[in-house]
C-alpha cells in the first residue's frame, strides 16, 4: 500500500482501499487486494508477488524463478469476475439507498506486481486479454 500511496496524488478524488472482502449475490466471498478510485474510473487490482520471469500465455501465467517454475491460472480472468460482482453489489446498494444504479461506473480489473519483482514476457493468443494486464518494469 505504501508504494501505491507514493504514486497517487494527495488530492481529491484519488482514493485507495486495500485488503477487503465482499459477498457476491451468489454467496461467494471475494477477497480483494486493492481498489483504487481515480478520475479515469475504478480499478480492482490483484497484486502478485511471485519473483522471477513471468510468461503470460493467455489462460496461464508461468513464473520461472531461480529454483523452479510455477504455473497459475491467469489471475486477470477471476479478477474480471470479481470486478463485475463488486459492481453488481454497489449497484444493489445504490438502489437500496434510493440512488440510480447508473452512478456506479465500470470497475476495471488489473494485475500488478511491486517494482522489481517481474521480468515480463507476453505471448499473444486468440481471445487473450493479456494486453489488459498492468505490470511494472523488469527485475
Amino acid at each position: 500500500m505504501d508504494h501505491v500511496r507514493q504514486l497517487m496524488p494527495h488530492a481529491e478524488p484519488y482514493r485507495a482501499w486495500a485488503t477487503f472482502s465482499f459477498t457476491a449475490q451468489s454467496g461467494r466471498v471475494n477477497e480483494c487486494d486493492l481498489l483504487i478510485a481515480v478520475p479515469a474510473g475504478l480499478f480492482l487490482i490483484e497484486i502478485k508477488s511471485h519473483p522471477g520471469q513471468l510468461r503470460n500465455t493467455g489462460s496461464t501465467w508461468n513464473f520461472r524463478g531461480q529454483d523452479r517454475t510455477r504455473t497459475i491460472t491467469n489471475p486477470l480472468h477471476f479478477n474480471d469476475l470479481k470486478s463485475k460482482e463488486l459492481k453488481s453489489q454497489l449497484q444493489w446498494a445504490a438502489r437500496k439507498s434510493g440512488m440510480n444504479d447508473r452512478v456506479v461506473p465500470r470497475i476495471e480489473p488489473a494485475c500488478f506486481s511491486p517494482p522489481g519483482i517481474w521480468k515480463v514476457t507476453w505471448t499473444r493468443s486468440s481471445g487473450s486479454r493479456c494486453t489488459a494486464v498492468t505490470t511494472v518494469a523488469a527485475a
